[in-house]
């Protein structure tokens, strides 16, 4: 049989070592897409015209989804979600 007083005992003052914790990985979250058409109005339009232009011609969705088409076959940068997004916020905030 052990006697409690055979175990050393630790200092009262003295901390403990918790076992190190293994390493968890990280891993970098990539943002997608951005389908916010407010943000692509001004990241995306504005390389090239004033993002106020589109207030001076209010244009039904029909009309805008035409209007992006012919910006990106210009050379805008908006991929399918990108141009839809941005086609449903020119509709909603400046359409006729």
């Amino acid at each position: 049989m052990v006697n409690p007083t055979d175990i050393p005992q630790q200092p009262a003052n003295q901390a403990t070592s918790a076992p190190a914790a293994s390493p968890v990985p990280v891993t970098a979250v990539q943002p997608g897409p951005s389908t916010d058409g407010a943000t692509l109005l001004q990241d995306r339009c504005a390389d090239c015209h004033s993002p106020d232009k589109v207030k001076q011609r209010p244009q039904s969705k029909d009309q805008w989804d035409r209007t992006v088409s012919n910006m990106i076959s210009r050379g805008a940068n908006l991929n399918d979600a990108e141009k839809q997004a941005l086609v449903d916020y020119l509709a909603q905030t400046y359409g006729k």
